[in-house]
């Protein structure tokens, strides 16, 4: 089995995933991102701080409908994405 993957470029300091469906799995190339989850009590919980070889995102597929958490970009960060 073979995967595509589709460079990106993700700007330094903004946010991805918010609500957005479960559509791609990404791997970082370069840079950092921040990923975080809004809690029910209003809360945002820092969960990993991700570099180059860490991956994130999620798929329907996996049973995820949407994204659960956030992503943020801490510096320009390059990722490889799934193709759909």
């Amino acid at each position: 089995m073979s995967v595509l993957l589709r460079p990106a470029s993700l700007r330094a300091g903004r946010f991805y995933f918010w609500g957005a469906p479960a559509a791609r799995l990404y791997v970082v190339a370069a840079g950092k991102i921040k990923l975080s989850r809004h809690t029910l009590s209003g809360q945002d919980v820092v969960l990993d701080l991700l570099g180059p070889g860490d991956f994130f995102g999620s798929l329907e597929i996996l049973g995820d409908e949407g994204y659960p958490d956030t992503a943020q970009a801490q510096t320009q960060v390059c990722v490889l994405g799934s193709m759909q």
